[in-house]
């Protein structure tokens, strides 16, 4: 929870601009620098805060050049008398620790904006599938033509309000799990006809049956699928029977 809380104070920080943030980083090392200089205790671990700040919105290299400037000053007002080994190895420590630190807090930054901006282009797509979903949903279920989906064994698997009407059924939903066989032999035919691993598609007139057993002339266009466990097919149905008799 901390971690979190910390990183929207950095999304808050980084959308205060870049100018600002760069300014303030500057105002918050100078004045570290004056209260160092004045003071005889080392305050050089303070220069890990203008670090932090900038680091939200600083690239990596400004964020190197900044830890080297931090530990230059550092080591300008160091108070302790240290031979100069002991200078350089202070500045190298101490470039390394701001560095690092800038560095940390940019990639944890840089992670952050990734996931958000993953999770939004994730919740748009999601968005748009279901909104094509749902006009697609309405499309089926406005047709004047019966369109059915079959799976590999022949049965219902999706059902429009045209394809009850022309079956003779109350609701589409009761046609789920039956076998098309009862109503349009040719469609349950043309699942079983043996072509290989090829698809086809065509369009057929055949004598199709309601379901209280009064046939029909139905004109059909229909095309397999691969699927899963097998192949699938869709069909859109019409009922030809008044085009034929007039």
């Amino acid at each position: 929870q901390a971690a979190s809380l910390l990183m929207r104070w950095f999304e808050s920080l980084a959308s205060t601009g870049k100018t600002r943030i760069r300014a303030a980083s500057v105002l918050l090392i100078l004045t570290i620098a004056i209260l160092d200089s004045r003071f005889e205790i080392s305050l050089g671990a303070l220069y890990i805060v203008p670090m932090i700040v900038a680091a939200a919105v600083l690239s990596p290299l400004e964020i190197t050049f900044m830890a080297f400037g931090c530990a230059i000053l550092r080591g300008f007002f160091d108070s302790y008398v240290i031979s100069i080994p002991d200078h350089i190895l202070r500045f190298i420590f101490a470039a390394i620790a701001y560095n690092t630190t800038g560095l940390y807090i940019t990639m944890l930054v840089r992670s952050r904006q990734q996931a958000v901006a993953h999770a939004k282009e994730i919740a748009l797509e999601q968005t748009l599938r279901s909104t094509a979903e749902d006009q697609l949903q309405t499309l089926v279920e406005s047709s004047p033509a019966a369109i059915l989906t079959l799976d590999h064994a022949g049965s219902v698997i999706a059902a429009n309000r045209a394809a009850a009407e022309i079956l003779d059924v109350e609701e589409s939903n009761r046609l789920l799990g039956q076998s098309i066989r009862d109503y349009l032999p040719l469609l349950y035919d043309a699942l079983k006809f043996d072509a290989g691993k090829e698809l086809f598609r065509t369009a057929a007139q055949c004598q199709g049956r309601r379901r209280n057993g009064e046939p029909f002339l139905a004109q059909t266009w229909f095309s397999t699928y691969a699927a899963p466990n097998g192949r699938y097919l869709a069909a859109i149905v019409v009922d030809a029977s008044e085009e034929m008799r007039n």
